[in-house]
């Protein structure tokens, strides 16, 4: 079937509905801190990595994500099934990334130097392909639960703001919690604020996703 030039506008999408799609933002941007900041400091200061080698760390998993990224948008798109083509993901990759933050930070007592570096990189990368999962699709889903600009204008104001407040609470809160309790319990704190965060944009856009099949994609 060919789809109308001019689609009918779609009913406006409720408030809240608006709002916990941008509240997954508060959830996400913990996790940009904890990847721009928080690694390359624990990497440096807490488990004494050469700050090249460090840097050559967090610089390899940006590198990959370029990789992945394009990678889950056509999986993303190709995805069958009656749960649709972007909720599993958001479901399945918020507790992975909150998962794989904690266990970045749980390099074995006595672990130094490269061993550090390599513990570190593997579960970054995860944590990394689990934070892709959830973007991606994110950002697809924006425009398959409304056809109005003005609709998806709002949602992303709601995100924008969102992503001022994760930003807020990882890069003022987390570094005090680091210093009352570690990285690994501060990472385990900031779990929930992660998946709820994620979880509540996830089931308030379930029922307004769309319905047609996947499509096979040239690329």
């Amino acid at each position: 079937m060919t789809a109308s030039a001019n689609p009918a506008p779609q009913p406006r999408l409720p408030l809240w509905v608006k709002a916990a799609y941008g509240f997954t933002d508060t959830g996400i941007n913990v996790f940009v801190i904890f990847k721009g900041l928080l690694v390359l400091q624990f990497l440096v200061k807490f488990v004494k990595v050469d700050p090249f080698v460090a840097g050559l760390v967090t610089s390899s998993v940006l590198v990959i994500d370029i990789i992945t990224d394009p990678i889950m948008g056509r999986i993303s798109d190709a995805t069958p099934g009656r749960f649709g083509r972007r909720h599993p993901y958001l479901f399945l990759g918020a507790p992975l990334m909150a998962l794989f933050i904690i266990i970045t930070f749980m390099v074995p007592a006595g672990m130094v130097g490269t061993a550090a570096a390599a513990w570190v990189f593997v579960f970054f990368v995860l944590g990394s392909i689990a934070f892709t999962m959830v973007v991606i699709p994110l950002g697809a889903l924006s425009v398959e639960i409304t056809n109005s600009p003005k609709e998806r204008s709002t949602m992303t104001a709601w995100r924008m703001a969102s992503a001022s407040l994760g930003i807020l609470l990882a890069g003022a809160v987390f570094p005090i919690l680091i210093g009352m309790l570690g990285h690994t319990m501060a990472a385990i704190v900031f779990a929930p604020i992660v998946v709820v965060t994620i979880w509540i944009g996830t089931f308030a856009t379930y029922p307004f996703r769309v319905s047609e099949p996947p499509v096979s994609m040239p690329y």
